[in-house]
Parts: structure tokens; C-alpha cells; sequence
């Protein structure tokens, strides 16, 4: 199988389209659009062990432009999957204090691929947009890690 930010990316963007959301790629990034709101989304895995601040700081970064040069979302999503070689029932966590820390004081929402994949399972089973909605909704209120 493919590895890497090339493929997990994609992968990203195509369950959030799943849950609804318009995603078009950006750079190393994602915008993703509905009507509860819009967001910038950063991607990141590691091999082994938890991702660590550097995702972290890309997503700061971006989004620090975004509401400085006044254009896009101001909201951040950080979608992180880490240990891939491990099954994610067996996974520990999957990102340092730090990242989690930083993702709540800037109020990102801060979400394992695993909790992504198992909202798009649920809204692909359940073909109910007002179920979509309140999902959306939850990932763009969400102020640190998204619990489900």
C-alpha cells in the first residue's frame, strides 16, 4: 500500500467530502466548506510513535495567515494517524501532550483517522443529512480532541 502525506491527504479529504463538506486541496492542506461552517485541515502520520508538534505548527501557521491576510477559514482541523503500522484499536496516542495542548489553546479540533473513519462508516450506513449536519457540526465546535 502507498504511504505517506500523498496518500493520507486524499484519503482525508475524501471522508470529509463523505460527511458532507465541500474539500478541495490547498497546498499541503485541505479548506473544507459547509453550511455549518469552514476549515482549514492539516494531515499528518507517523510510522511509529505519536505525531508531533511540527503538524501542529503547519496548521498554526496556516491558519495564522488566513486571519491575518483576512482570507479563508479561521477554524483548524488536525487529522492525525499515529503508529499506521499498528492496529488503531491498539494504538496508544496518537499525538504528544504538546499537539493536544496546542490544539485546545488555539481551539482546533484535534481528530485520530480512526474516529474520522468510524463517523464515515456511521453517515455512509445511515444516508441521513440531518445526522451529516450535527457531525459537522461537532468536528467544527470541537476545541481540542474530538470525542465521539
Amino acid at each position: 500500500y502507498t504511504k505517506g502525506r500523498f496518500s493520507f491527504l486524499p484519503a482525508v479529504r475524501d471522508a470529509f467530502r463523505a460527511l458532507g463538506f465541500e474539500a478541495e486541496e490547498a497546498g499541503d492542506e485541505l479548506v473544507v466548506r459547509s453550511p455549518e461552517g469552514d476549515a482549514i485541515v492539516a494531515a499528518a502520520a507517523a510510522d511509529s510513535g505519536p505525531v508531533g508538534l511540527p503538524s501542529y505548527r503547519r496548521l498554526l501557521a496556516r491558519v495564522d495567515q488566513a486571519r491575518t491576510e483576512g482570507t479563508g477559514p479561521h477554524k483548524g482541523i488536525l487529522v492525525v494517524s499515529g503508529g499506521i503500522g499498528l492496529d488503531p484499536k491498539r494504538r496508544k496516542t496518537e499525538f504528544t501532550p504538546e499537539v493536544l495542548r496546542g490544539c485546545k489553546s488555539q481551539g482546533f479540533c484535534l481528530i485520530t483517522a480512526y474516529s474520522l473513519y468510524k463517523l464515515v462508516r456511521a453517515a455512509l450506513a445511515a444516508r441521513d443529512e440531518e445526522g451529516n449536519a450535527t457531525v459537522r457540526k461537532r468536528i467544527l465546535e470541537c476545541e481540542g480532541e474530538f470525542r465521539e
